[in-house]
């Protein structure tokens, strides 16, 4: 078993929806004199970087005495490299460098989303930086161009199918805080969902439906024909929609949040923050749910979809209008992904099999979506219509 300690170490800061570009790391020319416990790889293989130079470099921004740091390698981790930091006091904190094609923007922008929200008083913790040695800042540029940060530990432990009702109830919270954060709208880099075709810098629809209508698709040609006519009535559905952009979390469900005693201790990785239509929060939030299981094969979905949904209602407020789009908004999520995948694929930083080896998933959590669309709508609306 691993302990809720360990797990917020291992988990805090991670980022786990994947829209982030991988890159070759040169090697760094940093001190030999700091503390690595371990011979040659950080993080681990496929799109994470694996230069324990960078990590070394990283620590030599934030502290004076970085050779009194040990940095050990976590278990966590998909795009960026997630490391610890043990003090000579014992103390830990996070170490992440970020693997995301360069995209200084993008770090820039939520370390303002987070400095802002910061200010408010929350039921939970979001990630507080550390300043570098200068102060100015709370991310530095490494020799080979990546950002980097340190990151304070946030208790606890990673909830997934637990705690839904509170994950909920944070997740309507901060929608309605992270709503009142000002920051200059143009200086946000990550597009919104319903700019489908945008969620990976390698993808057009042209290359997208391309690609899915070949041969790398034959294997598995009915589902993929499939999300092709879903895609297609969900461009069509996107034309039509006018509703305000505000800005929301971007990558929230319960793999990027910290709970403790049946608590929600902390909401993590604001790296895809994004001015977006509201309820696509809600959504995000939900997809993950959809489509959910138990041991004997039975829906329960909709039972964690009655418990999220009563929590989110406690600070979350939509509006009609925003509510009765909500099952059309988790699907899109669910299809952004097929269309990422793609765009991973198409740019070199993934096969295609992880795409064809979760297609079918994706069909049947849409499917289940549109099958229960007038009750996910008819529950939203008895907790939170306004």
């Amino acid at each position: 078993m691993v302990s809720a300690n360990k797990q917020s170490v291992i988990i805090c800061f991670v980022s786990m929806m994947m829209l982030c570009a991988s890159f070759v790391i040169p090697r760094a020319k940093v001190s030999p004199s700091i503390s690595v416990l371990y011979s040659s790889a950080v993080g681990a293989i496929g799109s994470k970087l694996t230069d324990n130079a960078l990590a070394t470099e990283a620590v030599s921004k934030f502290y004076k005495n970085a050779a009194e740091v040990k940095i050990t390698p976590t278990s966590g981790g998909v795009n960026n490299v997630v490391q610890y930091l043990t003090f000579p006091d014992g103390s830990k904190k996070i170490l992440r460098v970020y693997n995301n094609g360069l995209n200084t923007k993008r770090v820039v922008f939520e370390h303002a989303v987070l400095a802002e929200l910061g200010k408010q008083a929350l039921s939970f913790e979001v990630p507080r930086m550390v300043p570098s040695l200068d102060g100015k800042t709370t991310h530095v540029t490494l020799s080979n161009g990546a950002q980097a940060c340190i990151v304070e530990v946030i208790k606890g432990g990673l909830p997934k199918l637990s705690c839904v009702r509170d994950i909920g109830r944070a997740s309507g919270e901060l929608n309605t805080a992270i709503g009142k954060v000002v920051v200059p709208k143009e200086l946000c880099p990550t597009p919104p969902y319903f700019e489908l075709f945008k969620v990976h810098h390698a993808i057009t629809a042209d290359k997208f439906y391309k690609e899915i209508n070949g041969p790398s698709f034959d294997g598995v040609r009915p589902f993929a024909d499939k999300m092709v006519k879903e895609i297609r009535e969900m461009e069509a559905l996107i034309a039509k929609v006018t509703l305000p952009s505000v800005l929301i979390h971007g990558d929230l469900h319960y793999d990027n949040v910290l709970c403790l005693d049946g608590k929600v201790t902390g909401l993590l990785d604001f790296e895809f923050c994004s001015f977006d239509w509201r309820p696509m929060e809600l959504a995000i939030c939900l997809s993950k749910y959809a489509g959910e299981k138990d041991a004997t094969g039975a829906s329960t979905a909709m039972a964690y979809f009655v418990d999220f949904i009563d929590g989110f209602a406690e600070k979350g407020v939509l509006t009609t209008e925003e509510i009765a789009l909500v099952p059309e908004l988790i699907n899109l999520r669910i299809l952004s992904n097929v269309v990422y995948f793609v765009g991973r694929a198409l740019g070199g930083e993934d096969d295609i099999s992880s795409l064809t080896t979760r297609i079918a998933n994706y069909c049947g959590r849409v499917d289940w979506v549109k099958a229960n669309s007038q009750k996910i709508k008819d529950l939203v609306a008895s907790k939170m219509s306004k």
